[in-house]
């Protein structure tokens, strides 16, 4: 299922910068969107591990500057 619609629909109003992470070998197409690639080799539910970085601390996000 491609979620790229519904995630555009639901965020496209928003003022601050869209970050993107994705684990594919292409870049999403997501306009207006800063893209980053989560490096892992986990193919299924990876993103489970994306979300447990960013809460934990061991993936930063620089807000202000695209870091």
């Amino acid at each position: 299922m491609d979620y790229r619609p519904l995630f555009d629909a639901l965020t496209a109003g928003q003022d601050g910068r869209r970050i993107v992470f994705f684990n594919s070998l292409t870049e999403p197409a997501i306009f207006g969107c800063d893209l980053r690639r989560f490096p892992t080799t986990r193919r299924t539910n990876w993103h489970y591990d994306c979300a447990i970085a960013l809460a934990t601390g061991a993936l930063k996000v620089d807000r202000m500057s695209g870091g």
